[in-house]
């Protein structure tokens, strides 16, 4: 769970203080990293959601829409 949470502190840290679009490549690559993790370890505390197959599928999906996100958003 700390590595989420460090994820997201540190995405936002790099939009605020870099470029936003790079802060949204960073939280897309924190949700990447909960997948892999969660692929991983049997039972990660602080990151299992339901099911290990749907918890890899939701954080995968979410990191793939970030990154499109980051790539087509104007202005971020």
């Amino acid at each position: 769970m700390w590595v989420m949470v460090a994820g997201v502190v540190v995405s936002t840290l790099v939009a605020v203080a870099v470029d936003g679009r790079l802060g949204v490549f960073v939280l897309a690559a924190t949700a990447g990293l909960g997948a892999v993790i969660r692929a991983r370890y049997a039972e990660p505390v602080g990151i299992m959601i339901r099911g290990r197959t749907f918890d890899i599928a939701t954080y995968s999906l979410f990191a793939v829409v970030l990154a499109v996100f980051g790539v087509i958003a104007p202005g971020v």
